[in-house]
């Protein structure tokens, strides 16, 4: 399950995100999530999903583990993008816009 996965189960269950943490260990990056039983919404504010994306503490901290995990995610992303190109398949345009999004969404946030 992934973090947004998380938080979202979190919300659903009535438990408040009270801290995260990044970090990485044997090249692999790690987000933790600490929560209570309270009010679900408060820490995502007026921009719920990109706290659900990006995690409202985490964004905030903008640590340099928070960075490398968006650039990596950004660069795998246009993999996919590229991917889809050499297909040649028709009838993926849906797809590509909607990665296109995401990858503006990341270069956002990236950008302070």
């Amino acid at each position: 399950m992934g973090a947004v996965n998380v938080r979202s189960w979190l919300i659903e269950n009535g438990w408040e995100l009270c801290g995260e943490e990044i970090l990485e260990e044997d090249g692999k990056i790690y987000e933790i999530l600490i929560a209570k039983k309270g009010d679900p919404l408060r820490p995502y504010g007026v921009n719920k999903q990109a706290g659900l994306t990006f995690g409202p503490f985490l964004r905030e901290q903008f640590s340099d583990i928070f960075i490398k995990k968006w650039q990596l995610e950004k660069k795998h992303l246009e993999r996919i993008i590229e991917q889809l190109d050499e297909s040649g398949r028709s009838g993926l345009e849906t797809k590509r816009n909607e990665l296109k999004s995401q990858i503006s969404v990341i270069e956002e946030v990236l950008k302070g």
